[in-house]
């Protein structure tokens, strides 16, 4: 299962590079996240209590920074495990300046699916998957035009 789009942002490429890279701003994104367990800059691990009719519980979530390429793009993985339900993401951005802003493409895509989630429609997936994307890009943005 892939996802894919782009976001403009009225910032400079670095910014927005060392933003989207910086796992504690990735933290913050996060909808439902209860507890940072472990960060350091390339690994973050979390709970988080997903807001979705088909999770109950909370999620063990694992964020690992693969790759890097300052300004113009990195390589994540996610994974997630709760009771009854597994999964695997892996998140590539690439970044352009545009102006004086950037445009950020992203892709995801779904690598592993275990328990629960493997039987629910895809449907329903990929509508909570919008969702969480919607939402964590809102507050990326809301956290880019803070006072620093």
């Amino acid at each position: 299962m892939k996802f894919s789009g782009s976001e403009h942002f009225d910032h400079p490429i670095e910014t927005v590079f060392d933003e989207i890279t910086d796992l504690k701003v990735t933290a913050k994104t996060l909808p439902g996240l209860e507890k940072v367990e472990r960060l350091d800059s390339k690994h973050l691990e979390c709970r988080v209590r997903p807001k979705f009719s088909f999770l109950t519980g909370s999620m063990h979530m694992t964020f690992d920074m693969l790759e890097t390429d300052r300004p113009t793009s990195a390589r994540m993985r996610v994974v997630g495990k709760g009771i009854g339900a597994s999964l695997a993401i892996e998140t590539s951005v690439h970044l352009t300046a545009e102006g004086t802003g950037t445009r950020l493409d992203w892709s995801s895509e779904v690598v592993e699916m275990g328990g629960l989630v493997k039987a629910l429609s895809r449907t329903l997936i990929e509508g909570a998957a919008r969702k969480v994307v919607a939402d964590s890009w809102a507050v990326f943005r809301t956290h880019l035009t803070e006072p620093r």
